[in-house]
């Protein structure tokens, strides 16, 4: 059990392409909440990029899929 999990601290990511020969750059990104094994929560088969604390992720830029959107935190730090 991580650190965070221990605390009950949502964690989320953002997808990482940085590997890919052409990344899509033309996009916002969006973050996605983290299961318990690093994987997000809405079923996203992505190389996932460093946790952060996910109350840190601005609203906007929060997945609305199902599975991340039940666990975002209600807080969002533009209000």
């Amino acid at each position: 059990m991580s650190n965070a999990e221990h605390q009950g601290e949502a964690q989320a990511a953002f997808r990482d392409a940085s590997f890919l020969r052409n990344p899509d750059t033309r996009t916002v990104k969006m973050a996605h909440v983290l299961r318990a094994d690093g994987t997000p929560a809405c079923g996203l088969h992505a190389l996932m990029g460093d946790p952060e604390p996910a109350e840190r992720i601005r609203g906007v830029l929060r997945c609305q899929r199902a599975g991340c959107r039940q666990r975002w935190p209600d807080t969002d730090p533009d209000d």
